[in-house]
């Protein structure tokens, strides 16, 4: 009892998150999928980059892995993703006390956004962590790992931000020395790249892969960027004026949102600016744990209501390892017609934005046609595709209708690859959700 009683404000924290991301639709979880999706690869024995894609370092990935070698389902993962929450709560207390509650309320009215699952979260995560590390314990050796963490799980925040921090001390001896304990970590995982030869792969997915990324998924001009122009000229000022710790942070915060400016990666900015300089917008003395909770109610009120059409036909998918996600009654349908197809064809792969989800359930292996986005297989990556395509032998392909046709909701999808086969291959079998083509 006296354990509930000093922690039930974490105890609270961990359900709601966790309910949270039990009831968002799935049209804000694709990342949460393919993020599961690697994981639960990883678990399988597969190798990141070899067999499968990822644009990032994977760190989060394998930190899910070390559950899912436990038990491996999608109430595991999310479970997991509430205690990380949690743990963001319980630092993110320490930073600012009993303003973090109104923080984290006014971060709900972009959607719920702070709380997809995904490797920005965790990059964020440890970003707060850092910072807090840096006001508790200021212990170099204990933030160069941090760092060096934080690179393994996204190299494109985690390098700008190492930097920024081996300055932020003014001291060279102590600024060597965090970058001597950040490669500590990240040489463990130089070793993994040699030992399973993917060395070479990730270099091309996570770095020559990045100019085609940035070229393939910008966004035009827009109120974020706007906001995020001038959050970056006041850091810009307050970094020259005060020299403080937080300032260099918040520099490497605008990481998150390059080279997507959109509104769940501006989330992560937005509310690491509040931390660091709320306390300079809001100085008068209001109830903030009070009206944090006020927000965060009328924003969730708000959502549902507007939503309210979608929730009324949603049910849960009912198929293992995703038994417990609520989709809509149509895509379940559609779902289930589609896996007895590809359940019916051995040599095939299947063509969808949620291609990962129908190997999980078969249990079958995750390979780079599971994330078909664009920018997301590296340099040259659609012509290695369709190279990938024409090598194949006695191969089947399943291409869902949804896919196909809804190309303005599925704006990342590499529809190069998609329309191939409608170009190139006989179609042997048509149903109401799918197209079969076959590969000689």
């Amino acid at each position: 009892m006296e354990f509930l009683r000093r922690n039930y404000a974490y105890l609270i924290c961990f359900f709601v998150v966790f309910f949270l991301f039990l009831f968002l639709s799935p049209s804000m979880l694709f990342d949460a999928t393919w993020e599961y999706g690697m994981a639960h690869a990883i678990v399988l024995g597969e190798v990141p980059y070899l067999d499968f894609n990822i644009i990032t370092t994977p760190f989060y990935p394998f930190f899910h892995a070390l559950f899912l070698a436990v038990y491996d389902s999608y109430f595991v993962y999310l479970c997991v993703n509430a205690g990380l929450f949690t743990f963001l709560f319980y630092l993110l207390y320490k930073w600012q006390a009993k303003r973090t509650v109104f923080y984290l309320g006014i971060s709900c009215v972009f959607l719920f956004q702070l709380f997809i699952p995904s490797y920005n979260f965790m990059a964020f995560l440890l970003l707060v962590w850092i910072v807090v590390a840096e006001k508790e314990w200021v212990d170099d050796r204990l933030i160069g790992i941090l760092l060096g963490i934080l690179i393994l799980t996204k190299h494109t925040i985690g390098i700008p931000i190492l930097f920024l921090s081996m300055i932020s001390t003014f001291q060279w001896k102590r600024g060597v020395l965090r970058g001597v304990f950040a490669m500590i970590p990240c040489g463990a995982f130089f070793l993994y790249l040699l030992c399973t030869h993917s060395l070479s792969s990730f270099f091309d997915l996570c770095f020559m892969g990045l100019f085609q990324f940035s070229n393939q998924n910008h966004l035009s001009f827009s109120s974020i960027t706007f906001l995020s122009i001038v959050f970056f000229f006041f850091t810009l000022f307050w970094l020259f004026k005060e020299k403080k710790m937080e300032a260099f942070y918040l520099l490497g915060a605008f990481c998150f949102v390059i080279p997507i400016m959109d509104i769940s990666h501006f989330v992560y900015l937005f509310v690491f600016f509040l931390f660091c300089l709320g306390d300079k917008i809001f100085s008068f003395p209001i109830p903030y744990t009070l009206l944090g909770i006020l927000i965060f109610l009328g924003s969730l009120g708000m959502y549902y209501y507007l939503n309210i059409s979608y929730y009324k036909d949603c049910n849960f998918l009912g198929k293992k390892p995703f038994a417990i996600q609520l989709v809509p009654s149509s895509y379940r349908k559609e779902f289930w017609n589609v896996l007895d197809v590809y359940q019916k064809y051995p040599n095939s792969y299947m063509i969808d934005f949620f291609s990962t989800k129908y190997d999980m359930v078969l249990n079958r292996p995750i390979t780079y046609f599971d994330m078909l986005l664009t920018g997301n297989y590296g340099k040259e990556g659609t012509n290695r595709i369709l190279s990938m395509i024409q090598e194949s032998h006695d191969t089947y392909y399943i291409v869902t209708k949804s896919t196909y046709y809804n190309r303005d909701y599925i704006s990342q999808m590499d529809y190069t690859i998609v329309d191939y086969f409608y170009q190139h291959y006989p179609k042997i079998e048509e149903g109401e959700y799918y197209d079969v083509f076959y590969k000689e």
